[in-house]
C-alpha cells in the first residue's frame, strides 16, 4: 500500500483535508497523526485519512527533543510499513530524519509554508549536514522558494512549488449578496471590507481599523466586518471604541469554518493586513467567489497578484495610509471596472490555485516515491 503520514501541529487545515481527499481518490492511504490535546477537535479526519492518535502532548515533543517520541515514531513507521512522510514543522523534520536513519526507504517530504525556516544558524547547520535525507522540498510561494534559494543550501531545482487550495464543496453557488446579508444578519445596504483571519500580531487587523479611521468620512457608506477571535480581538475593540467607531466596524466573533463562504458572499471586498503570511487561505477563498482584494505584499501574497489582469490592489505590508489609499479607490471605483476586478479574481483561482490544479500537482509530486 501506498501509505503518507502527515505530522500535523493541531488538527491540520483545509489545504491538508483536499490533499487527504486527493490522496485516497488515487490509491495512497494517508495518515493523520495528531496529538492528544487536539483530538476532541479532530473527528472531521476521520473520514479523510487513516486517524492516528500519539500519545504525547505537543510541548513534549516540540518544544523539547524527545528520544521518546524518536523511539515511538520509528516503531510506528516499521509497524504500519510508511513509505513517506510529511511535515511543515522543522522539529517534526528532525525526527522524521533521524527515524531515515533507522529506516532508510523512507521518504522525507518537506513542506514550508512560513519564511524564516532557516534563519537560525543551528538550523541551517543541520540542514547542511542532512539535507541530502531529505528528498522534496515544498513550498507554497516564489518568495519561499527565492528566500530558501538564497541561503545557498540549495538550488532552484531542488524545490518545488506547490500553491494552496482548498475542496470548494462547501461553497454556495446560487446565493446572491443581499441573501448572504439578510441571513446573517447584516446590515443590506452598506459598502462591505471584510477580513476573516484570526485575531494574532501578525494579521494586523489593528492597520485596517486605523486605515479605516483615516477615510471613514470619505466613504459615507462603507462598514468593515471582521471575521474571527484570538489574543488581540480585545485590544482591536478597545481601539474601535477609542476611534468611535462602534457604528462601522462589525466584530462578528469565531464562526464554524462552513459559514464562512456565506460571510464571503456578502462582502463587497475582502481585505487582508497581515505583516507574515505564506499563503493565505482566506486571500483565496475571497479569489474563489469573486471578490476583488486588497492585501499587503506579505511573502506568499505578491504570487496571488502575479497576473496581468488587475484583481485588486496590492500594499505594502504596515503601511496604514496606502491601505487607506486602497479602500477609498476600490469604494470609488466605477461599477464596471469594480465588477470586473471581481471576475478577474475569480478567474485568477480558477487557472493557478483551483483543487484540479492541486490535485495534479499533488499527485506528480508523490507519484515519485511509489
Amino acid at each position: 500500500m501506498k501509505k503518507i503520514a502527515f505530522l500535523l501541529d493541531g488538527i491540520g487545515n483545509r489545504r491538508h483535508y483536499l490533499q487527504f481527499k486527493i490522496l485516497k481518490k488515487h490509491g495512497f492511504t494517508p495518515y493523520a497523526l495528531i496529538f492528544e490535546e487536539y483530538l476532541k477537535d479532530a473527528h472531521t479526519l476521520q473520514d479523510l485519512a487513516r486517524f492516528h492518535p500519539l500519545p504525547f502532548k505537543r510541548n513534549e515533543v516540540l518544544r523539547n527533543f524527545s528520544f521518546k517520541f524518536l523511539k515511538y515514531f520509528i516503531d510506528f513507521v516499521k509497524k504500519e510499513k510508511i513509505k513517506a512522510v510529511l511535515t511543515h514543522r522543522w522539529r517534526f523534520l528532525r525526527y522524521s530524519i533521524l527515524t531515515k536513519l533507522f529506516y532508510p526507504e523512507l521518504k522525507i517530504i518537506y513542506h514550508i509554508v512560513v519564511g524564516g525556516t532557516l534563519k537560525h544558524p543551528g538550523r541551517r547547520l543541520f540542514f547542511r549536514l542532512f539535507k541530502n535525507k531529505i528528498d522534496c522540498i515544498l513550498v507554497n510561494s516564489l518568495a519561499l522558494k527565492n528566500e530558501l534559494v538564497a541561503t545557498g543550501l540549495v538550488k532552484p531545482e531542488e524545490v518545488k512549488l506547490l500553491y494552496s487550495s482548498f475542496d470548494l464543496e462547501d461553497f454556495p453557488e446560487n446565493l446572491s449578496k443581499d441573501e448572504a446579508r439578510k441571513m446573517l444578519n447584516l446590515p443590506e445596504q452598506a459598502f462591505l471590507f471584510g477580513m476573516v483571519a484570526k485575531f494574532r500580531p501578525e494579521k494586523r487587523q489593528i492597520d485596517l481599523i486605523k486605515a479605516f479611521h483615516l477615510i471613514h468620512k470619505e466613504i459615507p457608506k462603507a462598514m468593515v466586518v471582521f471575521v474571527g477571535d484570538g489574543p488581540v480581538k480585545n485590544d482591536c475593540e478597545a481601539l474601535v471604541k477609542e476611534l468611535s467607531l462602534e457604528e462601522k466596524i462589525i466584530f462578528v466573533g469565531k464562526v464554524k469554518q462552513e459559514m464562512v463562504p456565506f460571510y464571503l458572499r456578502a462582502f463587497d471586498v475582502l481585505v487582508h493586513t497581515s505583516i507574515k503570511e505564506g499563503m493565505p487561505l482566506a486571500v483565496l477563498e475571497g479569489l474563489a467567489v469573486g471578490l476583488p482584494i486588497i492585501a499587503t505584499d506579505a511573502e506568499g501574497v505578491p504570487d496571488i497578484f502575479a497576473t496581468k489582469e488587475p484583481i485588486g490592489y496590492l500594499v505594502p505590508k504596515g503601511d496604514v495610509k496606502a491601505i487607506a489609499e486602497a479602500l477609498k479607490k476600490i469604494y470609488y471605483l466605477p461599477k464596471n471596472e469594480f465588477e470586473l476586478l471581481g471576475k478577474n479574481a475569480k478567474k485568477r483561482f480558477l487557472t493557478a490555485f483551483s483543487p484540479e490544479i492541486f490535485e495534479k500537482r499533488t499527485i506528480e509530486i508523490f507519484s515519485r516515491f511509489f
